[in-house]
This record gives C-alpha cells, structure tokens and sequence, in this order.
C-alpha cells in the first residue's frame, strides 16, 4: 500500500510497479533477471493488488463517475470526475479496518449519550471547548422530539 502510494504522488508512470517488483525480487535473490515472476510465490500483480485493497476497503461498488458540465463563465463543456459522497463517507466511518472503537468519542461508552457540560467534564477541550459538539447534540435532541411528534 506504501509502495502504491509513493508512485501515484511521485506521479510515476502505471508500469514501474513491475520495474520495482522486479528489482526488489532480483535483490533480495527470490528470482534471476531472466526468470518470470512466476517463480516467487509472495509475489502480487498491481492488478491483484489494487482489487485485495477495493474489496478490503469496500471500494468494489463505489468507483467514480464522469459528470459533464457547463462552466458558467465561459460556457465550455468539461467533464468532471465525482464520487458518490454517502457511499465514501459510509466506507470511511464504517469499514475502514484502521478506524476502531477507541478512535470515536463517546461518553460512558454510549454513543447516543450527550456529552456532560463542558465545566463538568475535563475531556473537552482538548482542541476547542467542544462547545460546538454540545450545540449539535442538543440540536440533534430537539430535532428528534419533533419528528417524534
């Protein structure tokens, strides 16, 4: 994963994975220049490689898409590429292996308990006085009752 992602910021061209994998396993003396790849079983094709990371990051069915559109000032058509912002949003909370429990806050282990006022609890304040999370619970609360109602 570390290696994908200094090629794609080095903007390294697609087929200097298998430079590198070449030269890692010629190196470490898992395979002679004129033998394939074949012959080191640890090693993973880019194209294996990147759909373990799809399936394992819950990526197979939330690819981009291209959305054509009319810049206002000029009225030239581009094309732009989106994502679906609740498909990533839900990957990224909900099934990001590196993300566990004890990465969210939470009080009294309760994920629906209100945070205690912030002069009552010495765990706010750690970036900002939290004020901000208190008012979006209460709101949250209010909007709840009147929905119930």
């Amino acid at each position: 994963v570390e290696l994908m992602s200094i090629l794609r910021r080095s903007l390294a061209p697609l087929g200097l994975y298998e430079d590198i994998m070449e030269w890692h396993y010629t190196h470490t003396g898992d395979k002679k220049r004129h033998e394939s790849f074949g012959v080191v079983a640890e090693y993973i094709s880019r194209g294996v490689l990147l759909h373990r990371l799809y399936a394992l990051y819950n990526l197979d069915k939330k690819g981009y898409f291209m959305q054509e559109i009319i810049l206002p000032s000029s009225k030239a058509k581009v094309s732009v590429v989106m994502h679906n912002f609740a498909e990533c949003l839900q990957n990224l909370l909900l099934t990001d292996p590196r993300i566990t429990d004890e990465d969210y806050l939470f009080f009294g282990d309760d994920p629906f308990t209100p945070p205690p006022p912030p002069k009552n609890n010495p765990k706010i304040g750690d970036i900002n006085t939290g004020q901000g999370f208190v008012e979006l619970t209460a709101c949250l609360r209010l909007t709840a009752r009147y929905n119930r109602h």
